[in-house]
């Protein structure tokens, strides 16, 4: 029954009790008054419930909608990030895009997006970083010197095996006695997320520092040729004006072909390097962004080893 449906029944119950002396049609020779009421409030309540259904439809139907749509931009920027991935691979100089986290367009299936390639080298890694390499990132990223020292000896001690704790580190027994269920790995960090164990990392200091970082680079110290702006701050002989100066340098050697392809005019990145890579798309309702973290290893037979994909 439609909801308007009740509008219509009750005057003509109505109608037919009065013919019938008073008499309820529905429920003949009974009580008229009291069947009444309820003949009422049962077809009120039939009323309201087709209408609570059809609500609940006309909701569903939209988050249908919402979650095609969300599948639909996802697919396409995997797409993206495939794409990116095949002109990483290319060997011939000039072919491949940026790899210092500047963003370029992509256009995959009739839809245009913005695609950002990161080269791991240009991070700090928290895996194989000296403690004073850890501690001018810190640094530049505004935390303050105690802080600073602090969450650089924690890392230190988060990652190497043993009792032996620094002076302002912390080892399981510190763990423990602060509360904690867990005490440091011992061992390399398998991603950034796990620097939210370390005793002291709060939710808003990762968010600031995590840009910054990585577990893959398998280097010492960033490379200064990639490293986005968060870093070079950290870099020795880097002021504002040498950071503009360089950013400007990589600018101007970017080339934007005919089909919209924006390409770096500098020989292809070394083989072996990981690269972050991050497709954003925007749709009519939705706006989707992935991520992929992989390796190019050189090997024919497989030229990629994907750590994270999402």
């Amino acid at each position: 029954m439609r909801p308007h449906t009740v509008g219509w029944a009750l005057p003509t119950i109505l109608r037919a009790a009065a013919r019938n002396g008073g008499q309820s049609p529905l429920y003949g020779k009974r009580e008229n008054g009291a069947a009444l009421i309820l003949a009422l409030w049962a077809m009120i309540a039939m009323g309201i419930l087709v209408a609570g259904v059809r609500i609940l439809g006309l909701r569903e139907t939209r988050l249908s909608e919402a979650r095609l749509e969300q599948v639909q931009l996802s697919a396409i920027a995997d797409g993206m990030i495939n794409l990116t991935v095949l002109r990483l691979l290319d060997e011939i100089p000039g072919g491949h895009p940026p790899i210092d986290g500047t963003a370029f367009p992509v256009r995959f299936a009739g839809t245009e997006g913005a695609v950002e390639v990161q080269d791991e080298s240009g991070k700090v890694d928290l895996n194989q970083a000296p403690e004073a390499a850890l501690l001018k990132y810190l640094l530049a990223q505004d935390v303050d010197f105690e802080t600073a020292q602090g969450l650089a000896d924690k890392i230190m001690d988060w990652r190497e095996p043993g009792i032996g704790r620094r002076l302002n580190g912390a080892k399981i027994d510190d763990y423990h006695r602060a509360g904690y269920a867990y005490g440091p790995r011992g061992g390399r960090l398998e991603s950034v997320d796990e620097l939210r164990l370390v005793m002291g990392m709060t939710p808003q200091l990762f968010d600031r520092l995590a840009p910054g970082l990585t577990v893959v680079s398998q280097t010492a110290w960033p490379d200064q040729a990639v490293a986005p702006p968060t870093v070079l701050r950290a870099l020795d002989g880097m002021d504002d004006e040498g950071i503009s100066a360089l950013l400007a340098a990589r600018a101007a050697r970017l080339v934007t072909a005919e089909d919209g392809n924006v390409s770096d005019t500098v020989p292809p990145p070394a083989v072996g390097r990981a690269f972050s890579i991050a497709a954003r798309v925007e749709g009519r309702n939705e706006t989707v962004q992935r991520r992929a973290l992989l390796r190019l290893t050189g090997i024919p037979a497989a030229p990629l080893v994907v750590y994270q994909w999402r």
